[in-house]
């Protein structure tokens, strides 16, 4: 897909002017801020332009790249561009472009006839006769979240968690449809004019035209059809034998699909690797012992200055970043390492290193921010600084544990496997002196919870590793909601974190209950860990933190 040069500095102007549209501009408590988010845009924008290629890279690189027939990857092109117009009430209008599932139109090329959040891949030469097209999630289908602005307009966030919710049931909704079949994608792809489905871009046209012609087959389209229904179901078959019977057979167990911003990617990959093994209840192990002991939802994380973290994910379960961006992608290929797209992970990594976090698009006062920042030195960072190594028991800071011990001992050795078979020949894999790195310089999981640095904190609600509190006026106070919407782009400039007792983008905002195992929105409370105050004794010192909290 191609970007055109200039389009980013044009975007860049676009989104600092609509940033800047504040209610209070006219008063010098504010004037401030308005001064440092421009000084602050001025750096991303910069950050962005000096590295433009790992920024491409990492908008519309596809995480996983299909290597032969029987490496279910992706969408066929042709039929993925065709989701909203024959099945709109899973995958909504042409319009939308995925917006209820955390995406949209990519506003950094407004050319894209791709959504924001995919790639496209083309398999490679001789690897598959017919050669086709397949579209997967980029780096950006996790990390390119949104706010709506004072303007109403919706602000795209590069490096923040995205609200995305998982296109399983969409994708299982439309298999099991029966308008899936391959005279309607025929007569649709033959409705098209020539040009349509790469966007009249004249780079593209040879390969529409042969894609076209191979869908006049009716046997090649059933292909590929099947090259979705098989893995989809593939995967159901897997879910319901594995995690169904035991890790989610639980009292209250949450949704297996997720909610938007979270999924049990860890569980998932347990059941992959369990089912791939061979595992059965008489094996050693036992599949219930390979498998999680209880469902582990975790919530997809900012990208912001990786640079700042000691090592990596919600429990500093992996030591090296590369292995980081390899994890996430094994999570599109479906476990499959070959699959992996490695010139991507491999150029994202040092890219999310240094990327600055988004500063906070509203208005913040200067005489409550100057406050709070003495405030935040004695509540707050002494946990949550760059570079921290420490860890802490969720036995002691009161959370869900389930996340920290998701990882089992066969789990925890299939995927360094993985990660490894990936990486084969890859210099960034290997230590300085070409000697691979020892199994717990790959992944060492502690069991505990990380004390992660905050930047751009206030764009990283819900909060806690598993989402379960709204906002950072709920977590400090811990006067939390039994039940809340989760996945909206509208704002809580008041309490700091997204609108919450209702669902504005009603497309995609869910309930998400509290009550349900690996929910839990307990934790993190008390004086221990609010720097000795007493909130309800000095509701001002809140007020002061929290808007501290909005700058960082």
């Amino acid at each position: 897909m191609k970007v055109k040069g200039r389009l980013l500095v044009l975007m860049a102007v676009v989104i600092v002017t609509a940033a800047c549209s504040d209610n209070n501009g006219d008063n010098d408590d504010y004037a401030w801020w308005q001064e440092e988010r421009s000084l602050r845009m001025d750096a991303l924008n910069t950050y962005l332009n000096e590295n433009q290629a790992a920024f491409d890279s990492f908008r519309t690189a596809p995480l996983a790249i299909k290597h032969d027939l029987s490496n279910f990857v992706g969408y066929q092109m042709l039929i993925f561009r065709l989701l909203p117009e024959l099945f709109p009430q899973y995958w909504g209008s042409e319009e939308e472009q995925f917006s209820r599932f955390g995406l949209g139109p990519d506003p950094f090329d407004s050319d894209s006839f791709l959504p924001l959040g995919f790639g496209l891949s083309l398999p490679e030469p001789g690897g598959i006769d017919p050669s086709v097209n397949y579209v997967t999630l980029s780096c950006m289908g996790c990390h390119t979240g949104g706010v709506v602005d004072n303007d109403g307009e919706l602000i795209r966030m590069v490096g923040a968690p995205t609200p995305q919710t998982m296109f399983t049931a969409a994708t299982q909704s439309t298999i099991n449809d029966s308008a899936f079949t391959a005279a309607n994608i025929q007569a649709a792809i033959e409705a098209k004019p020539l040009g349509w489905f790469y966007g009249f871009d004249p780079d593209y046209l040879d390969q529409e035209i042969k894609e076209r012609e191979l869908y006049k087959s009716t046997l090649l389209t059933e292909f590929f059809m099947s090259q979705i229904s098989v893995p989809a179901n593939a995967v159901k078959s897997v879910l319901a034998s594995t995690v169904d019977q035991y890790t989610y057979n639980v009292p209250n167990p949450p949704l297996l699909s997720g909610m938007p911003g979270s999924i049990d990617v860890f569980s998932f990959s347990s059941a992959s690797s369990a089912s791939a093994a061979g595992l059965d209840t008489t094996t050693d192990p036992t599949l219930e012992e390979a498998l999680p002991p209880a469902p582990a939802p975790a919530d997809i994380a900012s990208v912001w200055k990786m640079s700042d973290h000691y090592r990596y994910q919600w429990d500093f379960g992996i030591v090296n970043l590369y292995y980081r961006e390899i994890a996430a992608s094994l999570t599109v290929s479906g476990g499959d390492p070959q699959a992996v797209n490695m010139d991507n992970a491999l150029t994202a990594a040092p890219f999310t290193d240094g990327l600055p976090a988004y500063p906070y698009p509203f208005d913040v006062s200067e005489n409550l921010y100057m406050r709070g920042e003495a405030i935040f030195q004695q509540a707050c960072a002494t946990c949550h600084f760059a570079g921290n190594t420490a860890v802490v028991d969720p036995v002691e800071v009161g959370t869900s544990p389930n996340r920290a011990i998701v990882l089992t001992d066969f789990a925890e050795s299939a995927l360094i496997a993985q990660l490894r078979e990936a990486c084969v020949g890859e210099p960034e894999c290997y230590q300085s002196d070409g000697a691979p790195y020892p199994d717990d310089e790959i992944m060492d999981p502690p069991g505990a919870y990380a004390q992660l640095p905050l930047n751009g904190i206030w764009a990283s609600a819900p909060y806690l590793h598993n989402g379960s509190v709204p906002t950072l006026y709920h977590l400090l106070t811990g006067d939390r909601p039994e039940t809340f919407y989760r996945g909206n782009f509208s704002y809580d400039q008041k309490y700091v974190g997204f609108v919450w007792e209702k669902a504005v983008d009603t497309d995609r905002a869910l309930l998400f209950d509290t009550r349900k195992d690996g929910y839990s929105n307990s934790g993190h409370t008390g004086l221990v860990y609010n720097g000795g105050y007493d909130w309800s004794e000095d509701p001002d010192a809140l007020w002061d933190l929290l808007e501290y909290l909005k700058t960082l």
